[in-house]
């Protein structure tokens, strides 16, 4: 697991801890927040069944990652 840590960048704060969108209001703050510490592993959704049009937002927390 890599964390990636910049305290020195006012705007890598700022997006820690950015307010959820609407699209993962059943995903809980804490969760949302160690998942933006973590880089978002889990990557995007690929909603079709062959894989290859992107939802663009995190399978963990569902934040846009577009």
């Amino acid at each position: 697991m890599k964390l990636i840590v910049k305290p020195w960048n006012i705007w890598w704060w700022r997006h820690l801890f950015a307010p959820r969108s609407s699209y993962n209001g059943e995903v809980k703050w804490r969760t949302v927040v160690w998942c933006r510490l973590r880089n978002h592993p889990s990557g995007v959704w690929y909603y079709t069944s062959y894989g290859l049009k992107p939802n663009m937002h995190c399978r963990i927390c569902g934040d846009d990652l577009g």
